[in-house]
């Protein structure tokens, strides 16, 4: 009788031990879903992931893993988010410009690790203009645009852009014209001030770039969502890490008024003149970006006036 008294309490703890490791064992792993790759540029990235449940046990870390193999994990290359939401944005850095990368969101808990669907994108490489100049690009959707001013003085034929340094001159031309901030050559890394007859050309940017179109800035609007401004621009004289997420860098440049052609605005306003834009009576559409403001204007403005310029790939 002890005998079978023993045997029964050996199989109660065997089944006990037994279920417990079968409950351990099904145990449900996180869920992650997809990546996306929402601004890509030459040596980062911006990526867009969700957690979609925690499963059984508390997620204990989170975050994004990428290498240049498909179905990365986190013995590649891993980055963990701080972010609490179950939405995050990740910023991975020091890639290769012109390179195709694989990314994933991945999340871990006692319960195991899990993957989220792979992505796939390729970094974007520099454009240079017909005089050399160098210039960051930034890919947000399916567009690609130069991160930085246009600052060519020549025409993608060959042809010298007039360098206007009067300021009368200036207000009275309804000809193709370019300016440095304060008329300084030194300042020519915010870019130059174009007038739209420059940019009516059709020659301003290099070969197989041009000067975005209405229905092209609305695009990119569009896929910016809420605070498209805040998304595009540095704040002030420095980038605040809630500002410019994209990369695309509008700096404050002001611009060359055309009423008495002087520099204005520098620091708290900037306007990139529209392409294939139709004038009216010697006014076009342009956008503006203001330091205080998170959206982007849509206004019109003489043609004489002095502007940024940013290219996009044809």
């Amino acid at each position: 009788m002890k005998n079978v008294i023993k045997f029964l309490a050996a199989m109660t703890v065997f089944s006990v031990i037994f279920m417990s490791c079968d409950d351990e064992e099904d145990l449900a792993a996180p869920n992650v879903g997809d990546t996306q790759a929402k601004y890509i540029r030459e040596t980062s990235a911006f990526l867009e992931a969700e957690l979609v449940s925690e499963g059984d046990e508390y997620v204990t870390e989170k975050g994004i893993v990428w290498g240049t193999a498909s179905e990365p994990t986190i013995d590649d290359n891993a980055l963990e988010t701080e972010d609490s939401e179950d939405l995050y944005t990740v910023e991975i850095e020091d890639l290769s410009a012109g390179t195709t990368y694989y990314a994933r969101a991945y999340a871990m808990s006692d319960a195991g690790t899990s993957y989220g669907t792979e992505v796939t994108f390729e970094t974007t490489t520099p454009v240079s203009d017909i005089e050399g100049n160098q210039y960051a690009t930034v890919q947000m959707g399916d567009q690609v645009w130069m991160a930085e001013n246009l600052r060519t003085t020549t025409y993608s034929d060959g042809t010298a852009i007039p360098n206007v340094t009067n300021e009368d001159t200036w207000s009275e031309l309804t000809t193709p014209a370019y300016a440095w901030y304060e008329n300084n050559s030194s300042n020519s890394d915010r870019g130059a001030y174009y007038n739209y007859y420059t940019v009516a050309t059709g020659n301003l940017c290099p070969d197989g770039w041009h000067v975005a179109t209405e229905s092209e800035w609305q695009t990119l609007l569009d896929y910016l969502g809420s605070e498209p401004g805040r998304k595009l621009k540095f704040h002030g004289e420095q980038l605040y890490t809630d500002y410019n997420e994209t990369g695309f860098s509008a700096g404050m440049e002001g611009y060359r008024a055309s009423g008495n052609g002087v520099f204005a605005r520098y620091g708290e306003w900037t306007w990139f003149w529209i392409g294939g834009a139709d004038a009216f009576q010697g006014y076009t559409y342009a956008k503006k970006f203001e330091d205080d403001s998170h959206g982007v204007e849509h206004d019109l403005s003489s043609n004489q006036m002095g502007f940024s310029v940013r290219c996009m790939l044809d």
